[in-house]
């Protein structure tokens, strides 16, 4: 599972990187390609595709944003629980796992828009791409 969350992080991080390489836009999908990553580069994505994977990882971003500000305050109030004169395992253990709940569905919320646009095909070479992700 965490192996999982860590290659969809790095998977994030592609696609987010992709979405700012192409700030400018282009009319041939072929152009398009070439400023995507390495990893995505041979996916071949249209205008369509494109233009619907950067308004994903736009959102993603945006509610990325969110999320490490809220994990900021959960890093707070770990603190002040541990500075108390007990440790409240329940209260630090909810907070924490309804913040990487919101995380993991904005994570799932990404994958699933890409899997959507995406062909049969570009998603087998997206889903081969995964394994060069992976770090033991």
């Amino acid at each position: 599972m965490i192996r999982k969350l860590f290659m969809t992080g790095w998977v994030l991080c592609f696609l987010q990187t992709a979405a700012i390489a192409d700030d400018e836009r282009h009319d041939s999908p072929k152009k398009h390609s070439s400023y995507m990553p390495r990893d995505l580069h041979g996916l071949e994505l249209s205008r369509q595709q494109l233009q619907t994977i950067e308004k994903a990882l736009r959102e993603n971003m945006r509610l990325l944003r969110q999320f490490r500000s809220e994990e900021s305050r959960l890093k707070r109030v770990m603190r002040k629980l541990f500075l108390s004169d007990s440790f409240d395992v329940k209260e630090y253990s909810d907070r924490a796992q309804k913040l990487y709940k919101k995380k993991i569905d904005t994570e799932i919320r990404l994958l699933k828009t890409i899997h959507r646009v995406l062909t049969p095909e570009q998603r087998k070479k997206f889903a081969s791409q995964l394994d060069e992700w992976e770090i033991d």
